[in-house]
């Protein structure tokens, strides 16, 4: 047992041990693992909860996180030779076992994480491919929307087929509402001139009109007067007709009297007539 030659790894060993006189199970061969203060000799005893204790309290087979004599956790596997009385334990330690696993554990860990910053690196880049144009169109939206009309995006070379798309249609988008804006824009100046172009017949309209209404009191005012001075020359007209007929007959008297004057044939009588008249 103190052969180590074709034992798994660097801690593994091969344990013998038996039940003494006072019936305690001893080892009975050197230990591999020995001090100079005699712990780990042989003739130790039997560590309990160890694979050997169990091993002799009946339990053969395969021990899986138990600890050795040492207290150091391993594999085992056990088996008890009846007919001397002796049992077999051949053990490695748990951390030389599980070693390789612990280093294909950090190498997959390793590369994962290596993996993982290569991706970041890889996927920031691409993002920011993808991004960078995304937010100048952004940008340009913002600047068409500020006033900024004329403004397009560029198409550069390098970009993807989504982008560049993208772009495109980004720019025709812009053109049509240049073009619609411009429309509008030339509608509402005709709406305007059109509007001003009525208000101005309008207004002359309204010119014309206050000039007919003017026209139309001044012939009413014109019509009233008419019938004023008309009605004026009636009353007026009668009364001097009568004076021009009475004049007209006192005239005919006053010549007759003069012509009897002239005559000498005037009468008393004649005259006294005349006046009476």
């Amino acid at each position: 047992t103190s052969d180590y030659t074709g034992l798994l790894g660097e801690t593994g060993e091969t344990n013998l041990a038996a039940i003494d006189h006072n019936g305690d199970p001893k080892f009975l061969t050197p230990l591999r693992y020995t001090t100079t203060s005699g712990a780990y000799k042989w003739g130790s005893s039997i560590r309990s909860a160890s694979p050997m204790h169990y091993l002799f309290q009946g339990i053969e087979g395969f021990y899986e996180y138990l600890e050795d004599y040492r207290g150091v956790s391993v594999w085992a596997v056990g088996h008890m030779l009846d007919n001397m009385g002796w049992g077999v334990i051949v053990k490695i330690d748990k951390a030389e076992v599980l070693a390789p696993l612990l280093q294909y554990q950090y190498l997959v860990l390793s590369t994962g994480s290596i993996l993982a910053a290569i991706a970041f690196v890889v996927g920031f880049a691409i993002a920011q491919h993808i991004s960078r144009p995304i937010e100048n169109l952004a940008n340009d939206a913002r600047k068409i929307l500020s006033g900024q009309h004329e403004v397009r995006a560029d198409e550069v070379g390098g970009q993807t087929r989504e982008v560049r798309d993208l772009t495109i249609s980004f720019n025709r988008l812009a053109d049509g509402l240049l073009k619609d804006k411009n429309t509008l824009e030339k509608r509402v100046d005709d709406r305007t001139q059109d509007i001003r172009d009525t208000n101005k017949q309008l207004v002359e309209a309204m010119e014309q009109l206050h000039k007919t209404q003017k026209g139309l009191v001044n012939a009413e005012k014109m019509a009233a007067l008419g019938d004023l001075v008309a009605g004026v020359a009636h009353e007026i007209n009668t009364p001097l007709g009568i004076c021009v007929t009475g004049a007209s007959l006192l005239k005919e008297e006053i010549n007759d009297i003069k012509e009897l004057t002239d005559k000498s044939l005037i009468t008393k009588g004649a005259l006294d007539q005349f006046i009476e008249k």
